[in-house]
Protein backbone atom coordinates (compact mmCIF):
# COMPACT_ATOMS: atom_id res chain seq x y z
CA UNK A 1 0.00 0.00 0.00
CA UNK A 2 1.32 3.73 -0.65
CA UNK A 3 0.30 5.94 1.80
CA UNK A 4 1.04 9.38 1.03
CA UNK A 5 0.29 12.85 2.93
CA UNK A 6 -2.21 15.22 0.93
CA UNK A 7 -0.69 18.71 -0.22
CA UNK A 8 1.93 18.37 2.86
CA UNK A 9 4.00 21.09 1.92
CA UNK A 10 1.16 23.39 1.99
CA UNK A 11 -0.06 22.46 5.11
CA UNK A 12 3.53 22.94 7.23
CA UNK A 13 3.31 26.10 5.62
CA UNK A 14 -0.02 27.09 6.39
CA UNK A 15 0.45 25.83 10.29
CA UNK A 16 4.01 27.57 10.61
CA UNK A 17 2.75 30.94 9.38
CA UNK A 18 -0.62 30.57 10.80
CA UNK A 19 -1.75 31.82 7.94
CA UNK A 20 -5.66 31.60 8.57
CA UNK A 21 -6.59 31.60 4.43
CA UNK A 22 -4.00 29.01 3.89
CA UNK A 23 -5.12 26.77 6.60
CA UNK A 24 -9.00 27.11 6.04
CA UNK A 25 -8.06 26.21 2.39
CA UNK A 26 -5.65 23.22 3.59
CA UNK A 27 -8.66 22.20 5.20
CA UNK A 28 -11.16 22.31 2.77
CA UNK A 29 -9.10 18.70 1.44
CA UNK A 30 -8.55 20.80 -2.11
CA UNK A 31 -6.47 23.59 -1.38
CA UNK A 32 -5.83 24.40 -4.86
CA UNK A 33 -9.71 24.87 -5.50
CA UNK A 34 -10.43 26.60 -2.45
CA UNK A 35 -7.24 28.93 -3.39
CA UNK A 36 -9.32 29.82 -6.60
CA UNK A 37 -12.58 29.81 -4.78
CA UNK A 38 -10.77 32.24 -2.52
CA UNK A 39 -9.31 34.79 -5.50
CA UNK A 40 -13.26 34.62 -6.90
CA UNK A 41 -12.21 32.84 -10.10
CA UNK A 42 -14.30 29.82 -9.37
CA UNK A 43 -17.36 29.52 -8.36
CA UNK A 44 -18.53 28.60 -4.11
CA UNK A 45 -20.21 25.58 -5.38
CA UNK A 46 -16.73 24.19 -8.15
CA UNK A 47 -15.32 20.80 -7.71
CA UNK A 48 -12.95 19.36 -9.75
CA UNK A 49 -14.72 17.95 -12.08
CA UNK A 50 -16.76 21.39 -12.77
CA UNK A 51 -13.54 23.58 -12.72
CA UNK A 52 -10.68 21.15 -14.01
CA UNK A 53 -8.52 24.08 -15.85
CA UNK A 54 -9.09 26.94 -13.07
CA UNK A 55 -7.78 24.23 -10.57
CA UNK A 56 -5.11 23.40 -12.07
CA UNK A 57 -4.07 26.63 -12.63
CA UNK A 58 -4.41 27.72 -9.28
CA UNK A 59 -2.48 24.19 -7.81
CA UNK A 60 0.44 25.88 -10.57
CA UNK A 61 0.44 28.81 -8.58
CA UNK A 62 1.12 27.20 -5.21
CA UNK A 63 3.42 24.76 -6.55
CA UNK A 64 5.30 27.94 -7.78
CA UNK A 65 5.17 30.13 -4.66
CA UNK A 66 6.49 26.97 -2.73
CA UNK A 67 9.63 26.83 -4.99
CA UNK A 68 10.00 30.68 -5.37
CA UNK A 69 9.62 30.61 -9.02
CA UNK A 70 9.80 34.08 -10.09
CA UNK A 71 7.40 35.98 -12.36
CA UNK A 72 9.00 35.30 -15.73
CA UNK A 73 9.80 31.55 -14.40
CA UNK A 74 5.74 31.09 -13.41
CA UNK A 75 4.77 32.42 -16.92
CA UNK A 76 6.78 30.61 -18.95
CA UNK A 77 5.99 27.40 -17.04
CA UNK A 78 1.94 28.32 -18.04
CA UNK A 79 2.52 29.35 -21.38
CA UNK A 80 0.86 32.77 -20.96
CA UNK A 81 1.72 36.51 -20.53
CA UNK A 82 3.53 37.80 -18.04
CA UNK A 83 0.67 39.91 -16.72
CA UNK A 84 -1.21 36.90 -16.14
CA UNK A 85 1.51 35.14 -14.06
CA UNK A 86 1.84 38.53 -12.35
CA UNK A 87 -2.25 39.11 -11.43
CA UNK A 88 -1.90 35.07 -9.94
CA UNK A 89 1.13 35.49 -7.97
CA UNK A 90 -0.17 38.84 -6.40
CA UNK A 91 -3.56 37.14 -5.21
CA UNK A 92 -1.31 34.17 -3.84
CA UNK A 93 0.22 37.57 -1.84
CA UNK A 94 -2.94 39.33 -1.23
CA UNK A 95 -4.34 36.06 0.28
CA UNK A 96 -1.93 34.55 2.32
CA UNK A 97 -0.43 37.73 3.18
CA UNK A 98 0.72 35.64 6.77
CA UNK A 99 2.70 33.33 5.01
CA UNK A 100 4.37 35.95 2.86
CA UNK A 101 5.49 38.11 6.19
CA UNK A 102 6.48 34.42 7.90
CA UNK A 103 8.31 33.37 4.95
CA UNK A 104 10.38 36.97 4.63
CA UNK A 105 11.32 36.84 8.71
CA UNK A 106 12.52 33.05 8.31
CA UNK A 107 14.81 33.90 5.78
CA UNK A 108 15.90 37.14 6.99
CA UNK A 109 16.64 35.21 10.16
CA UNK A 110 18.29 32.52 8.25
CA UNK A 111 20.65 34.94 6.55
CA UNK A 112 21.58 36.94 9.63
CA UNK A 113 21.82 33.82 12.42
CA UNK A 114 23.96 31.74 9.36
CA UNK A 115 21.54 28.81 10.35
CA UNK A 116 18.63 27.50 9.97
CA UNK A 117 16.78 24.66 12.30
CA UNK A 118 13.76 22.27 11.85
CA UNK A 119 11.17 21.66 14.57
CA UNK A 120 13.44 18.40 15.87
CA UNK A 121 16.36 20.16 15.98
CA UNK A 122 17.78 19.04 11.82
CA UNK A 123 19.86 22.32 10.82
CA UNK A 124 21.41 23.89 7.80
CA UNK A 125 23.92 26.24 7.82
CA UNK A 126 23.36 29.16 5.69
CA UNK A 127 25.95 31.27 4.00
CA UNK A 128 26.19 34.01 0.95
CA UNK A 129 26.17 30.93 -1.54
CA UNK A 130 22.58 29.81 -0.08
CA UNK A 131 20.00 29.85 -2.58
CA UNK A 132 16.93 32.22 -0.92
CA UNK A 133 14.74 29.42 -2.36
CA UNK A 134 16.34 26.74 -0.48
CA UNK A 135 16.06 28.91 2.08
CA UNK A 136 12.37 29.77 1.97
CA UNK A 137 11.41 26.40 0.97
CA UNK A 138 14.07 24.59 4.36
CA UNK A 139 11.04 24.84 6.96
CA UNK A 140 8.41 22.52 4.33
CA UNK A 141 10.91 19.87 3.70
CA UNK A 142 12.53 19.61 6.85
CA UNK A 143 9.40 19.87 8.96
CA UNK A 144 7.66 17.10 6.10
CA UNK A 145 11.04 14.87 6.55
CA UNK A 146 10.64 14.96 10.46
CA UNK A 147 6.98 14.24 10.44
CA UNK A 148 7.83 11.23 8.29
CA UNK A 149 10.58 9.96 10.74
CA UNK A 150 8.24 10.23 13.44
CA UNK A 151 5.89 8.47 11.32
CA UNK A 152 8.30 5.53 10.37
CA UNK A 153 8.74 5.21 13.94
CA UNK A 154 5.28 5.02 14.99
CA UNK A 155 4.36 2.43 12.33
CA UNK A 156 7.70 -0.02 13.44
CA UNK A 157 6.17 0.40 16.92
CA UNK A 158 3.13 -0.87 15.62
CA UNK A 159 4.10 -3.61 13.92
CA UNK A 160 4.03 -2.33 10.06
CA UNK A 161 6.07 -3.86 7.52
CA UNK A 162 7.45 -0.65 6.05
CA UNK A 163 9.59 -1.29 2.51
CA UNK A 164 10.35 2.46 1.73
CA UNK A 165 10.10 6.05 2.53
CA UNK A 166 9.42 8.15 -0.67
CA UNK A 167 9.48 12.11 -0.18
CA UNK A 168 6.01 12.83 1.85
CA UNK A 169 4.71 8.64 1.92
CA UNK A 170 5.33 5.60 2.80
CA UNK A 171 5.01 2.17 0.76
CA UNK A 172 3.91 -0.64 3.14
CA UNK A 173 3.89 -4.30 3.11
CA UNK A 174 1.00 -6.73 4.01
CA UNK A 175 -0.87 -9.80 3.33
CA UNK A 176 -3.98 -9.21 0.93
CA UNK A 177 -6.13 -10.23 3.94
CA UNK A 178 -4.15 -7.60 6.87
CA UNK A 179 -3.45 -4.87 3.84
CA UNK A 180 -6.66 -2.49 4.89
CA UNK A 181 -6.07 -2.62 8.49
CA UNK A 182 -2.57 -2.22 8.50
CA UNK A 183 -3.05 0.95 5.86
CA UNK A 184 -5.22 1.91 8.68
CA UNK A 185 -2.74 1.89 11.35
CA UNK A 186 -0.07 3.68 9.18
CA UNK A 187 -2.64 6.60 8.02
CA UNK A 188 -3.31 6.23 12.08
CA UNK A 189 0.31 6.91 12.67
CA UNK A 190 0.76 9.73 10.07
CA UNK A 191 -2.14 11.76 11.34
CA UNK A 192 -0.26 11.18 14.61
CA UNK A 193 3.08 12.71 13.64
Amino acid sequence: SYIDWSQQEFGIAAALSRDPGMQDAYKSGDPYLSFAKQAESAPADATKETHPKIRELYKTCILAVQYQMTAQGFSYKLDKPLYEARKLLEQHRRLYRHYWEWIERVSDHAFLNKEMTACFGWRMSVSSQTKPRTVANFQMQANGAEMLRIAVILGQEEGVNICATIHDALLIEASLDDLERQTAVMQSCMVEA
